[in-house]
């Protein structure tokens, strides 16, 4: 089980990566693919980064051992993505690599947060309020 980290201001962050992460699913669903780009696989970019970002909130949130919560978390949330565009069908298409993007971005999210020994968000309340 996910151990949130003693942090301040904690229920305001859960809160903003939780909007954050319904504007990514709004993002994945709403727009056709060829609205996108016009450039060959650059969604495949935009999941990397998107799950790279989502990855770096939820971790910064949780103590190290619920990152295997967050990463099969996130990972479950990409999985679900990629039905919600086949059944949808609204221009749209479900594509493995897109789950290969959302994962590599999810482990280097993870990599990434593994080599500091506290949460950004811990360093980030420590300036808003220094004591």
């Amino acid at each position: 089980m996910a151990v949130l980290r003693p942090l301040r201001y904690a229920r305001y962050w859960v809160w903003f990566g939780l909007a954050m992460t319904l504007i990514v699913v709004y993002l994945t669903l709403e727009a056709p693919s060829g609205r996108i780009s016009r450039i060959p696989h650059l969604d495949k970019a935009y999941h990397f980064g998107a799950f790279l970002g989502l990855t770096l909130w939820f971790a910064a949130l949780v103590e190290r051992r619920g990152y295997w919560a967050v990463s099969i978390a996130l990972f479950l949330l990409g999985i679900g993505i990629e039905i919600g565009q086949h059944v949808m069908a609204l221009g749209r298409s479900a594509e493995l690599l897109d789950v290969v993007a959302d994962t590599v971005g999810i482990v280097l999210g993870i990599l990434l947060s593994l080599l500091i020994r506290d949460s950004w968000l811990q360093r980030v309340e420590r300036w808003l309020s220094p004591t």
